[in-house]
């Protein structure tokens, strides 16, 4: 199981509130596995699951002088499934920690004479 990996995140929707203009974010979802075989990773993902109508975001600004509403609505953003590739490149001398042993020893008796 060294080589798998599973991972899901789940966030509430954020609000802003810029001046007397306020935004609301999205609720985030993913969930995402992912192999891992020496430098090759491959993974399968999916954003906003859950979500299959897309999603609105929402502006409004309320003032005495000036009142805007905004909404934006991306359907796409629904269930959006992700590919990810990825590969680790090695250069350099590979450090061998096995090889090498700690001397940590102390021969100060502590006392000056």
């Amino acid at each position: 199981m060294k080589k798998w990996s599973i991972e899901y995140i789940f966030s509430n929707a954020w609000e802003t509130l810029y001046g007397e203009t306020r935004s609301a974010g999205e609720n985030t979802s993913l969930l995402n596995v992912t192999y891992k075989n020496k430098g090759l990773r491959v993974g399968l993902g999916c954003i906003l699951l859950g979500y299959a109508k897309g999603y609105d975001y929402k502006s409004r600004t309320d003032s005495k002088y000036f009142t805007s509403q905004g909404d934006t609505y991306i359907k796409n953003n629904g269930n959006m499934l992700m590919f990810t590739l990825g590969y680790t490149f090695s250069h350099g001398r590979k450090y061998k920690s096995d090889r090498r042993k700690l001397n940590n020893s102390d021969h100060d008796s502590g006392l000056r004479i």
